[in-house]
């Protein structure tokens, strides 16, 4: 069992997403493979993971599809 180093809750692998920076653009990743917190929900990827994505994000990008998101100033939330 692997413990997460947050919290010391339970890692189990799943799928999740992450989103990165391109150009000062995000770029969401859907379906990766990673380790994460049953409690807490932390999230590490493995090494491989994280090379995966750095090659992915720095070639060409085909997305499946464009999503919309709002942006808020942080210091305009109360």
């Amino acid at each position: 069992m692997i413990i997460c180093p947050e919290c010391k809750g339970e890692m189990k692998e799943e799928r999740t997403s992450v989103t990165l920076f391109r150009e000062g653009q995000p770029v969401l990743f859907e379906d990766v493979p990673a380790w994460v917190c049953v409690q807490c929900g932390e999230i590490w990827l493995s090494a491989e993971a994280a090379r995966k994505l750095d090659e992915r994000l720095a070639g060409e990008l085909k997305p499946r599809r464009y999503i919309s998101m709002p942006v808020v100033a942080f210091a305009a939330t109360s």
